[in-house]
């Protein structure tokens, strides 16, 4: 198993009026962690793009919320994959 994690402290931006994270915040933050995944294994997207005109995309996503993100707490973002084949 293949798997990067991204340690991250929730900021005053990242809030919305109630104080709490406005939730897109949190599709932003797991897309930019799975492109810091894919440079940790040395998988080039945009090499792959350009040459093969490959690329990917989100099919589906979603997202439990157990509780609120606040102001200044530590969160982990992580990514795995679980096989990768050619």
């Amino acid at each position: 198993m293949i798997e990067n994690k991204v340690e991250k402290k929730i900021m005053w931006g990242d809030l919305d009026p109630l104080g709490i994270v406005f939730y897109p915040r949190y599709y932003e933050w797991i897309d930019g962690c799975s492109h810091l995944f894919f440079e940790r294994i040395s998988f080039d997207l945009i090499g792959l793009w350009k040459d093969r005109q490959i690329g990917f995309s989100l099919i589906e996503t979603f997202a439990n919320y157990f509780s609120p993100g606040r102001y200044k707490q530590d969160i982990v973002i992580l990514t795995r994959l679980g096989k990768l084949q050619r």
